[in-house]
């Protein structure tokens, strides 16, 4: 099944934070080439911990993706010199460094999100996010349960 709204990039692997009911789904990504980005989703759908065993949960795994997997808001990390840094949602909205939204930028529609998703690395250029040297993974704290 593709995943489109998690963008469209070489991805390594994707590693889901720590599951709290009534909260948002996150997974973050790296993009496996030189010069190019971690992403964060979150879904729009809240984790209701019942999903996986519904009747006929078994049946239709896909189905419960898609709820958390299909609408959602795509992030690139911006990461600063201080060792802070901040989440860039990669919306048609999203005003890139010399002021335009991210949709002028790349000469899309007002609304296009698809045009955004499609051209991942691009808007993630556009934004000033912060180039890495092939970010092709992340870890679970097997403690706290949080990604890093």
């Amino acid at each position: 099944m593709k995943r489109t709204a998690l963008g469209r990039f070489r991805h390594e692997g994707c590693w889901l934070d720590k599951l709290e009911a009534g909260k948002p789904i996150v997974y973050y990504s790296g993009h496996d080439a030189r010069n190019e980005y971690v992403y964060k989703y979150v879904s729009d759908a809240a984790w209701d911990p019942a999903d996986p065993t519904r009747p006929g949960a078994e049946y239709d795994r896909l189905a419960i993706g898609n709820k958390y997997m299909d609408n959602g808001t795509l992030y690139v990390a911006r990461f600063h010199a201080d060792g802070s840094g901040e989440w860039l949602p990669l919306t048609p909205r999203a005003k890139t460094q010399d002021g335009r939204t991210l949709a002028a930028a790349l000469g899309l529609a007002e609304n296009d999100l698809a045009g955004i998703i499609i051209n991942t690395c691009d808007a993630a250029d556009l934004l000033g996010a912060t180039p890495m040297d092939r970010p092709e993974w992340a870890t679970v704290d097997p403690a706290s349960g949080r990604c890093i």
